[in-house]
């Protein structure tokens, strides 16, 4: 391929997701771009879909490795034995291999959908509206909305916020109730 972006995030070890830096440094290529020749959109094309597959592919080697890790998960829930790979995404060929490559690495079966079902659609909007309507937020006035290329629908709203960290704190309960309820249960069953 005849671009070199940079992979995104590349020093960063966790599995958070960021296109921008490759987003810009596709724009000052093509700024000087001559695509009239097909040879050098196809290598601007092939290029981006390289290096924004690698860093897809290696955020999700990481969670893969980080859920293989008996101290990440909780003790009662099950190992990850599936990578479910769904969405628009899922209908590239390109990454459907690469994510097949690290599903068979970690030791993980691949699922992808068929392709008709991985497109985006209105159902994914729909979901949207499920969510917003589940979290209490008011609907949106059309007149006066702001449409973004994004909309995360988790901890971006202020109502999502409140409901993760009720969610953790939930979760941070149960733990403590189960730790305390241990050495009880022990002491009940008597020595062995």
């Amino acid at each position: 391929h005849g671009f070199d972006f940079p992979v995104p995030m590349s020093r960063r070890h966790h599995c958070d997701f960021s296109y921008s830096g490759l987003k810009t440094a596709i724009g000052y290529v093509a700024a000087g771009a001559d695509f009239t020749d097909r040879a050098v959109a196809a290598d601007v094309a092939a290029s981006f879909q390289r290096v924004a597959t690698e860093h897809l592919a290696d955020r999700v080697a990481r969670a893969l490795r980080w859920c293989a890790q008996e101290s990440l998960m909780r003790p009662h829930e099950p190992p990850v034995s599936t990578l479910v790979v769904c969405g628009g995404v899922a209908a590239n060929a390109h990454i459907r291999a690469r994510l097949q490559q690290e599903a068979d690495e970690a030791g993980v079966r691949a699922a992808f959908p068929p392709l008709r079902y991985c497109t985006d659609n209105g159902v994914m909007i729909a979901w949207a509206a499920v969510e917003r309507i589940r979290a209490g937020l008011p609907p949106t006035d059309l007149e006066s909305a702001d449409f973004a290329p994004r909309w995360p629908l988790g901890d971006a709203q202020p109502m999502g916020k409140k409901r993760l960290e009720a969610l953790k704190l939930q979760r941070a309960e149960e733990a403590a109730a189960e730790a305390e309820a241990e050495p009880a249960a022990a002491a009940a069953a008597g020595p062995r």
